[in-house]
């Protein structure tokens, strides 16, 4: 359930970003931002479209942290509350997710999806899960959520990089 909240939280975080950043004034309590990137890789391979979710371990902040990795597995942090969004992250101590979708053969676009009857539909989605469920995780299931994941990462008063090599925790 918790993945659900934060594959979401990363989702919304990524459309508001895609539609022009939100809205135009900083919200009340929004914290400063600090530059932030990040590189995943497994060994020297680039992982591309990693969400990397940083998080309080009480995860009480009203912001959401999150950055979606590109072909060299690399990708600034954004920080966004209330449909606002800023590049960076706030200066703190924080725990790290790393999750990623797997790469489905079966997989069809919203288009696509959205002409199927309610059990097509269903049967299209069981069958993703079948698949989700044969296919090997890029990202070691540890590094998918807060209670599990042994990655932390502190966030400077200046610009800060994160590199994550997954291979450390296959």
């Amino acid at each position: 359930m918790f993945f659900l909240r934060l594959k979401k939280i990363a989702l919304l975080f990524l459309a508001a970003l895609l539609l022009g950043g939100g809205c135009s004034s900083k919200p009340s309590g929004f914290p400063n931002v600090q530059k932030t990137s990040v590189r995943v890789a497994d060994g020297t391979t680039p992982i591309e479209g990693a969400t990397v979710i940083l998080t309080t371990e009480s995860q009480s902040d009203a912001w959401g942290i999150s950055a979606f990795t590109d072909a060299s597995g690399k990708a600034s942090f954004f920080t966004m509350q209330n449909g606002y969004s800023a590049e960076g992250a706030p200066a703190g101590q924080y725990k790290v997710v790393v999750q990623k979708d797997p790469d489905l053969p079966s997989r069809l676009s919203n288009e696509e999806i959205e002409k199927m009857s309610p059990e097509e539909e269903a049967k299209y989605h069981a069958k993703l899960d079948r698949e989700k469920a044969a296919i090997k995780s890029v990202i070691p299931n540890t590094l998918g959520s807060v209670k599990s994941t042994p990655l932390t990462f502190e966030v400077g008063k200046d610009f800060s990089e994160l590199t994550i090599d997954i291979s450390k925790y296959k």
